[in-house]
C-alpha cells in the first residue's frame, strides 16, 4: 500500500479500490506497533531470536532518533499554512519530549563507571512511550545497558540521543500566551 516494497493483490494500492481506511488501518498494524522490524519482509523469521532482539531494538533505537531529527526539522521548517499548528503543538509537547529523552539518558549516566551496579532508572512516561527491547538482563555482547528487560537501551543510541538533547532543546518552542489550539 505505501510502495515501500512490492506485494500482491490487496498489498498493492489500487486508486479504483484501495482507500484511506485501508492505508491506516495498514500503519496502524504494521508500523505503529512495539517491534515493527519483525513486520519487516523476511524479518518475521528472526522473532524470539537473539540476533532478531537486537536487531529490532537498533530499528527502534533509530527510528526514534530519525522522529527526533525530523520533529526539528519540522519545527524550523513547517509545511505552508501550517506553521502555527506545528508551533502549538510542539510548544504543548515540548516538556513531555523533554522528560521522555532525560528518562532515557538516566539510563546512560546509570551504566557509567562508577555508578552503582544494577541501579535502577524508571522513565518519567508510561510503560508504551517506553523503547522496548529484548535479551537477557547483563548481556553486553550486544552492547545493552546492564538494566532490566523493558528499559534495555544500547549505549550508542543514548550517546547519539545525549548528543541531539542540546538541539532539539533549541528547537522545541518555548511555551508562552497566544492564542489557545484551534479545532481541525
Amino acid at each position: 500500500l505505501l510502495g515501500t516494497w512490492d506485494g500482491d493483490g490487496v498489498e498493492r494500492w489500487n486508486p479504483r479500490e484501495s482507500n484511506v481506511l485501508q492505508l491506516l488501518i495498514s500503519i496502524q498494524g504494521l508500523v505503529l506497533v512495539s517491534e515493527p522490524y519483525y513486520n519487516e519482509a523476511g524479518y518475521e523469521k528472526q522473532l524470539g531470536t537473539k540476533e532478531g532482539a537486537h536487531n529490532s531494538m537498533q530499528y527502534n533505537e533509530a527510528t526514534l532518533l530519525l522522529v527526533l531529527q525530523h520533529m526539528m526539522v519540522t519545527i524550523q521548517a513547517p509545511p505552508p499554512g501550517l506553521e502555527r499548528r506545528v508551533a502549538r503543538h510542539f510548544s504543548a509537547r515540548r516538556d513531555q519530549i523533554l522528560r521522555r529523552c532525560k528518562g532515557m539518558l538516566k539510563e546512560l549516566e546509570a551504566s557509567e563507571p562508577g555508578a552503582k551496579e544494577g541501579a535502577a532508572c524508571e522513565l518519567d512516561t508510561p510503560d508504551e512511550d517506553r523503547v522496548m527491547g529484548e535479551g537477557q538482563a547483563g548481556d553486553q555482547g550486544c552492547g545493552w545497558v546492564d538494566r532490566s528487560v523493558a528499559d534495555k537501551a544500547s549505549r550508542g543510541f543514548l550517546r547519539s540521543l545525549q548528543r541531539m538533547q542540546p538541539r532539539l532543546r533549541k528547537a522545541l518552542p518555548v511555551p508562552g500566551p497566544g492564542p489557545g489550539p484551534t479545532r481541525s
